[in-house]
């Protein structure tokens, strides 16, 4: 009798399905509304976006941490779901106690909330690449264009591309397209 031992993948699901998924569809809404906020606020105001887009991490951090409560029994490791909620809640919280910030600063903490919020995309992606094979990928590179366009924040006090507000709505933007696409993923596998 030969002993084969099969790898786990830790990312996998336990079940085929997310509980509360619809919820991510709140985050996508308010990445979007942060992001036409950006999009119409003047060139040099880009302090007063501190406050809104503090709140928008907030509560994408808070939505994600309490899907993935809803989930423990559903995915296995559902730990790793939390490192970017938690994350997110750093920068959002020095953005709110910040305001004053200079915008080359805020554009930091600006472009971390993006890049952990991306965490909480791309880990409910690869959760989900074993229940759906061929639909995970596209929060996945979402998740990666978000992180992609906040490198440009990172980038903008040496480089100066563009004005703060095009990143940051871009970003939000793909970022929204990430929670989205997760929630259409989720939903799905609920179907199967």
């Amino acid at each position: 009798m030969e002993n084969s031992i099969q790898p786990i993948n830790s990312l996998a699901m336990k079940s085929n399905k997310i509980r509360f998924s619809g919820f991510f569809f709140v985050s996508a809404l308010i990445a979007y509304m942060a992001a036409g906020l950006s999009f119409i606020t003047s060139n040099g105001n880009y302090g007063d976006l501190a406050i809104l887009l503090s709140g928008a991490f907030i509560l994408m951090a808070v939505v994600s941490i309490v899907i993935t409560f809803y989930n423990t029994k559903n995915l296995n490791a559902w730990g790793l779901n939390l490192v970017g909620p938690i994350l997110t809640l750093i920068p959002a919280f020095l953005i709110f106690l910040n305001t004053t910030l200079n915008e080359n600063i805020l554009a930091f903490y600006v472009a971390f909330g993006l890049v952990f919020c991306a965490f909480i995309s791309s880990s409910y992606s690869l959760s989900m690449r074993e229940a759906y094979k061929k639909i995970w990928v596209i929060p996945f590179i979402f998740s990666i264009l978000t992180i992609c366009l906040a490198l440009l924040l990172f980038l903008y006090p040496i480089i100066e591309v563009s004005t703060l507000m095009l990143w940051t709505g871009l970003g939000l933007i793909a970022l929204g397209c990430a929670f989205s696409s997760i929630t259409i993923v989720a939903l799905s596998l609920r179907k199967k």
